[in-house]
């Protein structure tokens, strides 16, 4: 082994190798136009093998972290049905005043609803009740418009008789 000399880590000795190996293919000599890199292939089968020597340990305690599995999955359930639980009475809750907003929704568009008709009836009968008085004032008005012509067809007679007797 002439580079990467390092010891692995004897905290987690895989990965100090994998960090080996890592460091080996950076520092190796790139192949000019190319994406391939030249390595010490001494090197390289060193630090493969110590990996492999290091993975029994490592399965190992995958196989412990398996073995607790079925505990953290029923932590996990338990965890889930709770949350599940309180998303279900969220959503009830919601629901509910959603219910209630739709209702009192619906009864603010028939009081707008009443609202409007009520007003479009007394519009009608203002207006009715408008066009009668104009009715009425204009058959008065008429009725006083005849009573002035007739008062004028009289004066008019009058000084048309008053002027004979005069001789004018």
């Amino acid at each position: 082994m002439t580079q990467n000399t390092v010891p692995p880590s004897p905290v987690d000795p895989s990965l100090a190798l994998i960090d080996r190996i890592e460091n080996l293919l950076v520092s190796g000599v790139r192949v000019p136009m190319t994406s391939k890199v030249m390595l010490n292939e001494e090197d390289l089968f060193d630090l493969l093998d110590q990996l492999r020597e290091s993975l029994p340990q490592e399965f190992q305690q995958a196989q412990q972290v398996l073995s607790h599995q079925a505990e953290i999955l029923q932590e996990a359930r338990k965890s889930a049905e709770k949350i599940l639980q309180a998303t279900k009475e969220k959503a009830k809750t919601y629901l509910q005043e959603s219910e209630l907003l739709r209702q009192a929704q619906k009864a603010a568009d028939e009081t707008r609803r009443a609202v409007e008709d009520e007003t479009k009836k007394q519009r009608f009968e203002t207006d009715k009740y408008s066009e009668q008085v104009l009715a009425d004032l204009e058959e008065k008005v008429n009725h006083a418009l005849s009573l002035v012509q007739a008062g004028r067809q009289n004066l008019a007679q009058n000084i048309e008789e008053t002027a004979q007797k005069m001789g004018v």
